[in-house]
């Protein structure tokens, strides 16, 4: 098995899109802040989805994962086909009880 880490480069610049997306006006579920443990759980999820190593997931990658391939079109909140880290981070992380 092959396996893919995320650069603290590739993590900065996840961090930038995320904010990119806030200002964009995206509207993202309120999330508790994720710990450490948590973000590298999501990474290593994503990572092992991710079979050819593009940085994306196809919808036919996602579907390792059936509750995020049956949100794959809402979760694709830039509507280029494939879900990024950052798509695919909000639909694996459960929404904050109010």
């Amino acid at each position: 098995m092959r396996h893919t880490f995320f650069s603290p480069l590739q993590r900065g610049f996840a961090a930038t899109a995320l904010a990119a997306l806030c200002l964009a006006g995206a509207e993202l579920p309120a999330r508790a802040e994720l710990s450490a443990v948590d973000r590298e759980a999501i990474e290593a999820a994503f990572a092992r989805a991710d079979t050819n190593g593009d940085g994306k997931l196809s919808r036919d990658e996602a579907q390792r994962f059936p509750e995020i391939a049956a949100r794959f079109d809402e979760l694709d909140k830039d509507r280029d086909g494939f879900l990024s880290l950052i798509e695919f981070s909000v639909g694996a992380t459960p929404p904050v009880k109010q």
